[in-house]
Parts: C-alpha cells; structure tokens; sequence
C-alpha cells in the first residue's frame, strides 16, 4: 500500500506513494507507517496521492492525525498529486488550509 519514496536528510521531506484507495480496511499500514517515521525524527511529510482514487471518513481521520502529530513537533504534512475529486473533497472540507494540498495541475491557496 506504501513506497518510502526519499529518505529523511538534513529535514528535507519523506515523500511517501500511498498505492491504494485511503479507506478504513486499507489506512492501517499507512497510519502505522507514518507514526514509525514521525518516532524516528521525521518532521517534514509529502504524500504523494498519484494512485489514490478515494478517501473516506477513515482516511480523512488518519491524515488529520497525522498532520496533528507532525504539528505538534513543529513538522508539517503536504499531500500531492490529489485527483480533481480528491481536491475538491479536501477543499470541502477546508484541509487545504491547513497543509499543503497539490493536484489536478493546481496547487492549494
């Protein structure tokens, strides 16, 4: 479900390609992937969504928490290459202005 694609150096960002749809029986692994990277000192998170196609509540949850906890230790969270639907489901629900949400060939405001 996950690709570590760059490692963490000198706070440059972990991107990591989520490979499946961000939905309650699949954000497990991702979840528990990103709590073990923030534990060993990463504060700076790119998703990259190229492959996702839907998000639900579940998934929704999971990025909220992981942003939270990357917040807390003055790190942040970017999701990228989001689908059109993607952004527009991120945008309903105002994440965008709150992390750094990129896709359909348009980046947040």
């Amino acid at each position: 479900m996950i690709n570590t694609l760059s490692q963490n150096t000198d706070n440059t960002p972990v991107t990591v390609r989520v490979e499946r749809d961000l939905v309650a029986s699949q954000s497990t692994e991702l979840r528990d992937h990103l709590r073990t990277l923030i534990s060993q000192g990463t504060r700076s998170v790119v998703l990259d969504f190229s492959h996702v196609r839907m998000v639900d509540s579940a998934g929704l949850g999971m990025i909220i928490a992981a942003h939270n906890s990357l917040k807390k230790v003055e790190g942040e969270l970017a999701v990228t290459e989001c689908s059109a639907e993607i952004l527009e489901l991120f945008r309903s629900m105002r994440i965008h202005q709150h992390m750094r949400v990129e896709g359909a060939g348009v980046a947040s405001v």
